[in-house]
């Protein structure tokens, strides 16, 4: 099924870009909304979508519009293997988004402004989690 709602282009955007990425080592990805069942002692990315806002760029009510918001992608590690290795995979996540990045897909560019932040490691056991939070912001025309 096709993406036809602003955000919901926008996740497929983002998600579709992060299926051609590869980190080291690979991860499999937990995408949001679907059931993923991770393996014990086994490190993955978690993906969050939080579409934030959408505002008008002009004063007319039919103005082009601007929506903004976070794609979170956060490194779950195990605990007792340190830190080292989960903080270079945020790296990685990190660089794969640089300022500058533009995604076109679904007739709309997403656009990665900011350089992404990578946030401290939270140690709950049996997991470290790093999240690396992306903000992004697509345009739309008026009427789409």
């Amino acid at each position: 099924m096709a993406a036809t709602g602003t955000e919901a282009q926008v996740l497929d955007a983002l998600l579709g870009y992060l299926a051609g990425l590869t980190f080291d080592p690979a991860l499999p990805v937990a995408q949001p909304g679907v059931a993923f069942a991770p393996q014990t002692g086994k490190p993955y990315l978690a993906a969050s979508f939080h579409p934030n806002t959408a505002g008008l760029d002009g004063l007319p009510f039919d103005s082009d519009r601007t929506h903004v918001g976070l794609f979170v992608l956060t490194v779950v590690w195990p605990t007792g293997q340190g830190l080292l290795k989960p903080l270079d995979v945020a790296a990685q996540v990190r660089r794969a988004f640089p300022a500058g990045t533009r995604l076109w897909r679904n007739n709309l560019v997403v656009c990665v402004d900011e350089v992404p932040q990578v946030d401290a490691p939270i140690d709950e056991a049996p997991w470290v989690r790093i999240a690396v939070t992306i903000r992004w912001r697509v345009g739309v025309p008026a009427g789409a």
